[in-house]
């Protein structure tokens, strides 16, 4: 007949070699401990100074901007392959702190080496760049969209109290142009004029994708041979007029032509209506590169317009803002 204080005899027997290890050939041995983890927090700075000569500062990013991070389980920023160990998504905050889209996701991560990657696009609540399927590559970009990146490696250690804080800093990955147009002197001065629409070539995006930890990030490419932008300037007749747009970084020395239209413009007594004006604006040589900006000036005197030279620099606006009239793409 059995008891049951047998029974209950047994189990404490089974629960105390659970707890104090298990006989491996013929010793206790002390099982392996969990995996420790810690939380994650982010922070995030743009900086302005890393692509360009000239002066800079390091800023915050847009407010509101949404950002991936992609973390790899490696202690380098080398060119990752295959899937993410982890991504979450982060909205930029003030002072460039970052807070999970779901408020209640923290990062957790065990203690180790990491691979940080962040990509994101300089402006509010714009949808950042995936990655495709199992790859560390995003799909294909387009013209006109501020792409930011950062590729930073930090190691997690024990910390049991607080979440540990690891510092992104972005880097810009497209290219932005100013066209100045200057309404000429003398005789030969326009003495009135409505703002003038721009049309330039972009660049193709055909093939072009962000490739985390790449050199560089983002292959520069040809340009579309239409001319495929139509971006609306601003400024007066006796101040000049200004355009600007953001494009993928552009290869070589490939000149960038430039048809200007002014709906009216007026020298002397003679009123002209949709007057156009076209030229080639000659490359540095080395293409449009990423986080530059390139500030080009023409001159219009009467019906002749030439260029007048151009000034490379870090590309200091915060965000991806277009004049009134925006850009398109006619592909």
């Amino acid at each position: 007949m059995s008891h049951p204080y047998l029974y209950i005899l047994s189990f404490i027997l089974l629960l105390s070699a659970c707890a104090g290890g298990e006989e491996q050939a013929g010793e206790v041995v002390d099982p392996a401990p969990p995996e420790e983890v810690v939380a994650v927090s982010f922070s995030s700075t743009i900086d302005l100074t890393t692509k360009a000569t000239g002066e800079g500062a390091t800023n915050q990013l847009v407010e509101g901007a949404l950002v991936n991070v992609h973390v790899y389980k490696q202690a380098d920023t080398t060119a990752p392959s295959g899937s993410p160990f982890v991504t979450c998504r982060y909205k930029v905050g003030s002072g460039g702190n970052m807070e999970p889209v779901d408020l209640d996701n923290t990062m957790y991560l065990p203690v180790g080496s990491y691979a940080f990657f962040a990509l994101a696009i300089n402006v509010k609540e714009q949808e950042p760049p995936a990655l495709v399927g199992s790859t560390s590559c995003t799909g294909e970009l387009k013209n006109g969209l501020d792409y930011i990146y950062c590729a930073v490696h930090s190691t997690l250690h024990s910390s049991p109290e607080a979440p540990q804080n690891v510092s992104l800093s972005f880097v810009r990955l497209a290219t932005r142009i100013d066209l100045k147009i200057d309404c000429g002197s003398g005789s030969n001065k326009a003495t009135a004029a409505e703002a003038p629409t721009f049309a330039l070539p972009l660049t193709s995006p055909t093939g072009t994708k962000i490739s985390l930890g790449a050199t560089p990030v983002i292959t520069a490419g040809m340009q579309v041979e239409n001319e495929n932008t139509q971006v609306k300037s601003t400024g007066l007749v006796s101040e000049g007029f200004t355009a600007s747009y953001i494009q993928l970084p552009l290869a070589g020395n490939q000149e960038i032509p430039v048809t200007i239209t002014f709906p009216s413009i007026t020298f002397g007594d003679l009123v002209q209506t949709n007057k156009v004006y076209t030229l080639a604006i000659p490359n540095t040589g080395a293409g449009l590169t990423s986080g530059n900006q390139y500030d080009y000036k023409v001159n219009i005197s009467g019906n002749e317009i030439s260029f007048r030279g151009v000034t490379v620099k870090a590309w200091e606006e915060k965000d991806g803002s277009f004049p009134e009239g925006g850009i398109t793409e006619e592909f």
